[in-house]
């Protein structure tokens, strides 16, 4: 007999993860508005870019919803793309004709109002919204695969592992600006590919792709390097506290000498692996210098 309450149990386990896809799509959007809204009063590209990657997330988890691909155009507008503008404007259309939404952007794009753009060129115009020019599509990919390229390369992962979370902080807020790049990007070329052959492309992209590999690598190492900077000095300050002890602490020797044992370890593999480790052994000879005190101390 046919177990209809497993089947039940898989249609519920299905309407559960397509409501968490809406909410995650529909947190995704509130955050590219309120990105929108800090751009439409400060324009920056970089915020731009953070209203960029929030739209993307929000189609990807809500496909047919209008709204994001509706305010992907008009953020590509503000960049001054306009046949990527024009392809998510019709991507729109085609998710919900009657939207609002949509009509309200063909009139941004079409009378063209007082919108904050980046950069002054008289010749920016905007195509037919009704026709997909994929040459002019494969040019402005081919710009913007140059320009992502050059972005990535001012990127130094030959400087050694971050060591201090803001520096961090910051290296993620760029790589991920640019994955989003490359994320519209590979959108891009999945339009083109419809009427152009997309290999020349593709190659143009691979040292992109490899670079921002490369990036994610680094940034990956320098969370580990930020960590044991953190626990680094969470033993420099149980040394320095024990040495105002009195009597000195012995308990404590066996422990730090094993948390160093434990660092010295980590940042040989970190070498072994090729990347400049300075800051963290920097961190860690002033760690040595005051375990090796505490040591001497009770020995004496």
């Amino acid at each position: 007999m046919f177990d209809f309450s497993a089947l039940k149990s898989v249609q519920q386990d299905r309407s559960a993860q397509s409501q968490q896809r809406q909410q995650r799509g529909e947190q995704a959007y509130q955050e590219g508005l309120k990105w929108l809204a800090h751009y439409n009063q400060t324009p920056a590209k970089d915020t731009l870019l953070q209203a960029m990657q929030a739209m993307i997330s929000a189609s990807t988890y809500q496909r047919n919803r209008a709204e994001p691909l509706a305010v992907l155009a008009y953020i590509y507008y503000a960049l001054r793309s306009p046949q990527l503008a024009a392809k998510y404007f019709r991507l729109a259309q085609a998710a919900d004709p009657q939207a609002k939404v949509v009509a309200r952007m063909r009139e941004v794009l079409t009378e063209r109002p007082a919108v904050a753009t980046l950069g002054d060129n008289p010749a920016f115009s905007l195509p037919d919204l009704d026709a997909i020019d994929y040459d002019a599509l494969y040019d402005e990919a081919e710009g913007q695969i140059r320009d992502l390229l050059r972005q990535l390369l001012r990127c130094d992962l030959k400087q050694p592992l971050l060591i201090a979370k803001d520096a961090l902080t910051v290296a993620e807020h760029n790589y991920a600006q640019m994955l989003s790049i490359h994320k519209a990007l590979s959108q891009q070329l999945d339009i083109i590919n419809e009427d152009i052959d997309i290999a020349p492309l593709q190659r143009q992209l691979h040292p992109v792709e490899q670079r921002l590999n490369a990036y994610q690598r680094w940034l990956e190492l320098s969370r580990i390097t930020c960590q044991l900077a953190e626990r680094t000095d969470d033993y420099f300050q149980q040394t320095v506290a024990a040495l105002e002890q009195e009597p000195l602490p012995e308990s404590l020797l066996d422990p730090l000498l094993d948390g160093c044992d434990a660092i010295a370890d980590q940042i040989d593999a970190l070498q072994a692996q090729g990347y400049g480790t300075e800051g963290i052994e920097q961190l860690y000879g002033q760690l040595t210098q005051k375990v090796t005190q505490f040591q001497d101390l009770l020995e004496a």
